[in-house]
């Protein structure tokens, strides 16, 4: 019971740190329109990203988006963890998460995928700064997968 009280208390001076920083950046009775799960979107994006969300972001440059070498791309990474998908996303888009609106995506251009050369024991790679994925031509999806694992930190 005396925990239940004091916690409070402990918690007091962090919890007006966050309300002065968030203030700062939107008006605090305007914080009153949104509701909690609203401004938990818009502030931290969501934890689980979906391969198919993912996939709208990605273009193809050397193939097309049904090539059978990107169809086992997009299946491996259904079968990863979700920590391991963001982790994806990160190497190849510099971003821990998805645009949170369509107004953001459209302003944002997203990453490419172009095919490498053929083999299970190539790696994948990104172009540093250039928001492409090097993606080898396995030759399954089991292939691309155990590729994956390997090349996700």
């Amino acid at each position: 019971r005396l925990l239940l009280q004091q916690r409070p208390d402990c918690d007091a001076p962090q919890l007006r740190a966050i309300r002065r920083g968030l203030a700062a950046v939107v008006p605090a009775h305007l914080l009153r329109l949104w509701m909690w799960r609203d401004l938990r979107r818009r502030a931290c994006r969501a934890q689980d990203i979906s391969v198919r969300d993912i996939r709208s972001h990605a273009t193809c440059t050397n193939c097309t988006a049904s090539h059978e070498c990107v169809r086992y791309l997009w299946e491996a990474l259904e079968q990863l963890p979700p920590r391991l998908v963001r982790r994806f996303l990160r190497l190849v888009w510099g971003r821990a998460s998805l645009p949170s609106c369509a107004e953001d995506a459209v302003r944002e251009e997203g990453f490419s995928i172009e095919l490498g050369p053929r083999g299970d024991s190539q790696s994948l790679r990104t172009r540093p700064g250039s928001f492409v994925l090097l993606l080898p031509r396995y030759s399954c999806t089991e292939a691309c997968k155990r590729r994956l694992a390997l090349w996700l930190p």
